[in-house]
Order: structure tokens, then sequence, then C-alpha cells
């Protein structure tokens, strides 16, 4: 079954995709950082990340500088909620400079959409 889910990846890539695992958003050489489900809230503008991944854990966000996000995603604040009643929800957008020059291109190997970066 497959389940809209998400990783970030050591260069700082969010790749998403209704995949069944977690590895199949994973190109060549990458290496994640965590990952988790993800939900479009389109009434407020958001992208809503959230949970861990079952292979990856909760995202690594101290290790990035910057996370490249696809451009057709412009405009959307991104939010990690934790779910738990330790964090509040952190504001990706507003915290890590998101870069907008990436292109959600198809992935024949793992039947999803991810990004991946145009000079």
């Amino acid at each position: 079954m497959e389940i809209p889910k998400f990783i970030i990846t050591m260069d700082g890539y969010l790749r998403f995709g209704m995949v069944s695992k977690y590895k199949d958003l994973l190109i060549e050489d990458d290496q994640s950082i965590g990952g988790g489900y993800y939900q479009f809230d389109w009434s407020s503008s958001r992208l809503l990340l959230d949970r861990a991944s079952y292979d990856f854990g909760r995202p690594s966000w101290h290790l990035l500088d910057t996370l490249n996000v696809p451009e057709a995603y412009r405009g959307l604040r991104i939010v990690y909620v934790y779910n738990d009643d330790f964090h509040e929800d952190y504001n990706v957008s507003d915290v890590k400079p998101c870069l907008l020059r990436l292109k959600a291109l198809y992935s024949p190997l793992s039947s999803c959409f991810v990004s991946c970066f145009i000079p």
C-alpha cells in the first residue's frame, strides 16, 4: 500500500511521494537523515510534515544549512509537527532557508515524484 511519505537527505533535499517504503525515495548515493509522513493543508497554504520514518527516524533538522524544496511548492509554509507533549511545531520555512531552484521529476525507479536540483 502506498502512503504519502517524505525524507530529508544529507544534501538537504526534501523528497516526498506516494510510496510503500521510505527507501524508495532515495536516489543512488543518497543518505537519509530522517523522514515521516506529509499532507497538504491548502486552506492555510502549508505543507505539514509529521511523525518519524520507521527506517530513518525523525528528521535531523540541525544537520541542514538549507532545505532544497521543489519550485512547485513556492509559497507553502513548511511545518514539522512533532505530535507530542514536549515539542512545539517546527516551522522549517522560518528557520531554514528554502531553496526553490528545484523541479519535481518523476522517478521510474521509485514510481514517485522526487525533487532534483536544476542549476
